[in-house]
């Protein structure tokens, strides 16, 4: 644990070789665009227990060999649909601990064919502890190597809508 309060859109340049960021237990309020866009070898970026409030479209781009990261326990309330676009290492994701409401479909895809097919290459994603009361059925569509999807401790309204997530925890192989 440090007290970094801030990364700068030039304090990752050039780290072309890095493997492994761990930047968690810090104070970071916000990551500018672009600022990983030269860790094309990182496979690991924890920034969890900072206070980042969202993760839009840019904000990953160039971690093209991740496939681990953890953003879990800030106090995000936005992650764009964009977001992990191209991350097609990508297999652990740990967003607990946020303060996340409600996820777009595509929110998890991390490769898209023609702008209609939507493919998620997460294996283990951990949405526990956030303030979501439904999830959108096609979410799960999207993830066919999917293993586990860890939902406790939301605030989840059972109706209907959220009739699919029986069927699929039945139908599903992780």
């Amino acid at each position: 644990f440090n007290s970094i309060n801030k990364i700068t859109d030039k304090s990752l340049a050039g780290l072309r070789k890095l493997e492994l960021l761990m930047v968690h237990g810090n104070d970071i309020h916000s990551l500018p665009n672009g600022v990983f866009r030269d860790l094309s070898s990182l496979q690991m970026l924890k920034i969890s227990y900072n206070k980042l409030r969202e993760i839009n479209r840019h904000t990953l781009q160039g971690l093209w060999a991740l496939a681990r990261l953890h953003l879990d326990h800030n106090r995000l309330e936005f992650i764009h649909p964009d977001t992990f676009q191209g991350l097609t290492s990508l297999r652990l994701l740990q967003l607990e601990g946020n303060r996340l409401q409600q996820l777009h479909p595509a929110t998890f895809t991390t490769f898209t064919l023609m702008d209609h097919f939507h493919v998620s290459t997460l294996r283990h994603l951990y949405l526990s502890d956030n303030r979501l009361t439904s999830l959108p059925s096609r979410l799960v569509a999207t993830m066919p190597q999917l293993e586990n999807l860890y939902l406790h401790g939301n605030l989840w309204t059972c109706d209907c809508n959220m009739r699919w997530l029986h069927d699929w925890d039945k139908t599903s192989p992780g």
